[in-house]
């Protein structure tokens, strides 16, 4: 059955409400719900559900489940948006995209795949880049027998628009955790040079994966911006410590960041900043 992971309703939040808008962020192993007033940059209401690979093999029956557990996703939205979580994405620059071809973007670097939808979203910065990625059907099915969808994008294109908009360091890692993975996302001055997605078992794993990202581009002493799920006192953080030096906890200001005192502010980071 899936899990409850979170579950977290301000007093803002007025379920049914007209200008309610929902963001619904759809992984693996994992759905996540959130909810804003439209025209507003703050959660009110917050959900999170984890689910196994047999449960996610069946999404229809999964999604029925987490709904009746749920005290976000029975109610009526004025529009829904989502945001595909998964690594199933090829980022392009705009000079060089070709939506005739695009198929063959993703073939060449993720092999054939299972019965999916091909989308695009536009990331805007200089130079432009044309985000290119697979929007599994039964997610899509599932999402639509349920509500009507205003817009969907993927998780990369949040990120990276999000790094661009606000970084001002030479050199900066962002890495975000989820419950069985991380995805990594580096720029230098403002360039985007690399995001990706990875799992891991152990802390090793990331500390691995990342000193070899950092030796491959290139990068001297970067600034590491980490938030989501990982805990400041594991060994998982010790660790990412001794390599980097320079290293800080995203936590978004007030008015941005959810409500809520139960857990520490930088494991909803990531969920927060796709309201914007």
């Amino acid at each position: 059955m899936p899990a409850t992971q979170f579950k977290i309703l301000s007093t803002n939040y007025l379920p049914g409400e007209t200008s309610n808008r929902l963001i619904i962020e759809i992984g693996d192993h994992h759905l996540s719900c959130a909810v804003s007033n439209e025209g507003h940059s703050q959660v009110v209401a917050f959900e999170m559900f984890t689910f196994d690979a047999e449960e996610a093999s069946d999404l229809e029956a999964t999604f029925s489940t987490i709904k009746t557990q749920s005290q976000i996703l029975s109610n009526a939205f004025s529009s829904v948006d989502i945001v595909v979580n998964n690594g199933l994405s090829v980022l392009v620059p705009a000079y060089k995209f070709n939506k005739e071809i695009s198929d063959d973007y993703l073939r060449l670097a993720l092999g054939d795949g299972g019965a999916h939808l091909k989308v695009f979203d536009k990331l805007e910065c200089d130079p432009a880049i044309v985000n290119v990625y697979r929007l599994p059907i039964n997610w899509n099915d599932v999402l639509l027998k349920h509500y009507e969808i205003r817009s969907a994008s993927h998780i990369y294109t949040k990120i990276v628009q999000a790094a661009l908009d606000t970084n001002k360091a030479n050199e900066t890692i962002y890495i975000q955790f989820y419950h069985s993975h991380f995805i990594v996302c580096a720029l230098r001055q403002q360039v985007l040079l690399f995001i990706q997605s990875f799992s891991y078992d152990a802390p090793e794993d990331v500390v691995y994966m990342l000193l070899n990202i950092t030796q491959q581009l290139e990068l001297a002493r970067p600034l590491v911006r980490v938030s989501g799920m990982i805990e400041l006192q594991s060994n998982l953080y010790r660790e990412m410590q001794k390599y980097f030096s320079n290293i800080e906890v995203e936590v978004l200001g007030e008015g941005q960041a959810i409500e809520q005192e139960q857990h520490p502010a930088h494991y909803f980071t990531p969920f927060s900043k796709l309201v914007s």
